[in-house]
């Protein structure tokens, strides 16, 4: 039986389209294995995309597992290991042999010019993982030494020009140079919001309206980054961006971001390299700033007591979030646009009306009060069910590790019992293998207490099941007093959505597919 191949290439630099890893090298190369090993292709898919992202992740990649899974192909060949997957972590190699093993399991192999098929025997994933752990290592070293070079820069108080530069200034020769017409308006930003013994302090919402009046260009038009605001709207979480960074009082912090793209989060002010910088305010304009900024987040929750049921939960028909809004002893839901958008500048895209709090948060519990008293336990039965059939991969891969666990515990008790024997340089050797094996050991159960976790968190649990039985009971003896904070807890433990639209509320949760819905006038 001729077997269906998918060629897969891909490429994320220029350099290593340079290095002979070129989109033209990986295909041609492909195609002369496929064809040496009597192979049909039937598709090819290309990818300029990093490899730390799983291929099946890829856009490209996507297609190629598509095909695998439908069954209109059954062999997916690539130039080589790292073509695959550069693993970001340290440990993240093991995706490598879950990845075969999980293909071999509906009949699908995955084949390399450089390795011919990767198989499924516990040594053959071993050398697959440690393929992927090089191609992850080499990636890794080369940031490393980049990073390096770029801290070593930084120490030297020279600007590392990488992504943007802040508002208000431009890259020169290792330096940051202001640009006098948006210092201009970092000015205008500072002086606002602290005020003066003439004019009140401005907050930020009014700060973006009046440059938003004023027409400035925003800091995403100057870069060409498109939005959906017309052109010369300021948002209120710029100008937040703007007062928080010391730059503009002539300190900018190297290395405040983590990881890619600064995914890691941010580092303390104390851990980054300060490099001085031309300054656009003084230090005593960024120090009162900070003092209203702390302030004023402390007086945002001082005055955030009211307890809103549906807060989060409520979604208007133009797919804006819905927000509490109390006036008067008074509070409703209404579309947030009256906060993210300037009507008076931009216009309005919606005119869904306002819904009263109390009403809303009533249909709502009526709603969840008639599934309570149903067939509870069946319809939490049920979902618990058609949720862990949709982690039904997660679940394969789980199995598929706790057999590799299995397999690695009984190479470690092989090389202890060889330990035992050997004399010399033999045993030196079996000590270091032993602590390779435990190492490995240590990846997969790491990688299965991840799994198991994310399992948890992913479909209704047992415990979730018996705490809405146990709440449900409570309620039908009129035990409990339903308080906000009990019914929220159901809410979220129910996943309850609401939407408001054309007048009516459609409220819909985990475990009824279908929505109930009431008119709101």
């Amino acid at each position: 039986m001729i077997k269906r191949a998918i060629v897969y290439c891909r490429v994320s630099t220029d350099e290593q389209a340079a290095s002979g890893y070129s989109l033209e090298h990986q295909s041609e190369s492909c195609h002369k294995y496929a064809d040496e090993y009597g192979m049909q292709i039937v598709a090819e898919f290309a990818d300029d995309h990093t490899g730390t992202v799983p291929i099946e992740m890829r856009p490209e990649g996507t297609k190629a597992f598509a095909m695998l899974h439908s069954g209109l192909a059954d062999v997916l060949v690539c130039y080589s290991m790292d073509r695959l997957a550069r693993p970001p972590e340290d440990g993240d190699e093991w995706d490598m042999p879950v990845l075969i093993r999980g293909l071999a399991k509906t009949k699908k192999e995955i084949h390399t010019v450089k390795r011919g098929q990767l198989k499924t025997d516990f040594a053959s994933l071993l050398i697959a993982m440690l393929d992927a752990r090089g191609a992850g290592e080499e990636r890794r070293k080369i940031i490393e030494r980049t990073t390096n070079g770029k801290n070593s820069k930084a120490k030297k108080n020279k600007v590392v020009g990488t992504g943007r530069p802040p508002y208000g200034y431009l890259y020169s020769n290792d330096h940051l140079e202001v640009v006098p017409s948006e210092a201009e308006v970092v000015r205008m930003i500072f002086s606002w919001y602290n005020g003066d013994h003439k004019n009140s302090p401005l907050p930020a919402n009014a700060i973006a309206i009046r440059l938003s009046e004023m027409r400035i260009e925003t800091p995403y038009e100057k870069y060409g980054v498109k939005k959906k605001r017309l052109p010369g709207i300021w948002s209120a979480s710029t100008v937040k961006r703007i007062l928080g960074y010391e730059v503009y009082a002539g300190v900018l912090h190297y290395g405040r971001r983590i990881g890619a793209n600064g995914n890691g989060g941010k580092r303390k002010a104390s851990e980054t390299i300060k490099i001085d910088v031309p300054a656009i305010i003084s230090a005593s304009e960024w120090k009162l700033a900070q003092e209203r900024r702390t302030l004023n987040a402390e007086m945002a929750l001082r005055n955030c007591k009211n307890v809103y049921l549906l807060r989060g939960l409520v979604t208007c028909g133009c797919g804006r979030k819905m927000v509490a809004y109390q006036s008067h002893g008074h509070y409703r839901y209404r579309c947030s646009i009256h906060q993210t958008r300037y009507t008076r500048l931009e216009g309005r895209d919606c005119y869904e009306k306002m819904v009263d709090g109390n009403w809303l948060e009533d249909q709502v519990w009526q709603y969840v009060y008639g599934i309570l008293t149903s067939n509870l336990e069946i319809e939490l039965l049920k979902a618990q069910a058609e949720e862990r059939q949709a982690q039904e991969p997660k679940i394969q891969e789980l199995e598929i590790v706790k057999r590799m666990i299995a397999e690695a515990e009984e190479d470690v008790d092989a090389i202890v019992r060889a330990l035992k024997i050997a004399r010399g340089r033999v045993s030196e050797k079996f000590v270091v293998e032993q602590e390779e094996a435990n190492r490995r050991c240590d990846d997969l159960v790491a990688r299965k207490d991840r799994l198991e976790r994310e399992l948890e968190q992913g479909a209704l649990s047992d415990a979730q099941i018996q705490s809405i039985v146990d709440y449900r009971n409570l309620v039908l003896k009129g035990l409990a007093n339903t308080t906000k904070q009990d019914r929220r807890r159901m809410y979220e433990i129910l996943r309850v959505s609401v939407t408001v639209k054309d007048g009516h509320a459609q409220v819909s949760c985990r475990l009824d597919p279908d929505t109930f819905a009431a008119h709101t006038a």
